[in-house]
């Protein structure tokens, strides 16, 4: 059992786990910003198949992810300046390493990647749908 729990822990932890991401993707979406958004809404015109600030469960912990793919298994984050302190460039790269061990690929955009750059964005994003 992962963690050193019995299986019966295990399975609880688990739904709490779940329960509380569902929680924060709830509140993810509410509170997203204005470059999650303008994305969300051009993959959107565009038909391109998406879920928003998923929830997920990365042992020990949990996560939402900003963009996720499920058929590609692509999650792509829209990083704001908070992110590239020396404390959060660590913790993103540490659940990349996480989310990889899933099988789930990683791409990062800057906020202003996004809004500036739009078709960049796009271009890359549908490359990795291929």
């Amino acid at each position: 059992m992962k963690l050193g729990l019995t299986r019966l822990e295990y399975i609880e932890k688990h739904r709490q786990l779940i329960s509380n991401a569902r929680k924060l993707s709830k509140d993810q979406i509410k509170h997203a910003t204005k470059h999650e958004k303008f994305l969300r809404r051009e993959l959107i015109i565009r038909g391109i198949k998406h879920k928003f600030q998923y929830p997920i469960v990365i042992y020990p912990t949990y996560a939402c992810l900003d963009f996720y793919f499920p058929k590609a298994k692509l999650c792509v984050e829209v990083d704001g300046e908070h992110h590239y302190t020396k404390g959060s460039i660590i913790k993103d790269q540490e659940r990349s390493i996480k989310l990889s061990k899933k099988g789930i690929k990683v791409i990062r955009f800057r906020n202003n990647e996004v809004l500036k750059d739009k078709e960049a964005v796009i271009s890359k994003i549908l490359h990795y749908l291929k």
